[in-house]
């Protein structure tokens, strides 16, 4: 049991990984701007962008009784993951230019539609444990 809630809560972590927005790069950040910088930004420079932070806190843990797929609050996104989540249209409203280039399916809710659209594949993991323990007796 704890190896099949294992694979489905991998399964689901991927998508919703896929499916979360992301901040623009600073090539997005650049190529938006009206004027160009004149002066290229040095490789050491710490003070660039870091996108990915939400996708990279989402974290998932699996036992023999449950699996959960989760942002925790102490990780780099923690602060703002529920905002992003769960309050569309009411705390923020347009979709900027980082999400917009991971294509049409990084918005709100990632998680619970990655649950949904990876139902199927969970029963089929589902059966083919179930086959393979019913072969193994």
């Amino acid at each position: 049991m704890k190896r099949t809630l294992f694979r489905i809560a991998t399964t689901i972590k991927d998508t919703a990984v896929d499916y979360a927005p992301i901040s623009p790069t600073q090539q997005l950040i650049n190529r938006a701007r009206v004027t160009r910088r004149k002066v290229p930004r040095k490789a050491r420079a710490y003070s660039r962008t870091k996108p990915g932070g939400l996708r990279r806190s989402i974290d998932f843990t699996a036992t023999e009784t449950d699996a959960e797929i989760f942002v925790a609050s102490n990780s780099e996104a923690g602060p703002y993951a529920w905002r992003i989540h769960n309050e569309r249209w009411n705390k923020w409203f347009r979709r900027g230019s980082g999400t917009k280039a991971a294509g049409e399916q990084a918005r709100e809710k990632f998680i619970e539609r990655a649950i949904i659209d990876r139902a199927d594949d969970s029963q089929r993991i589902i059966q083919d444990m179930t086959n393979k323990v019913i072969a193994g007796l």
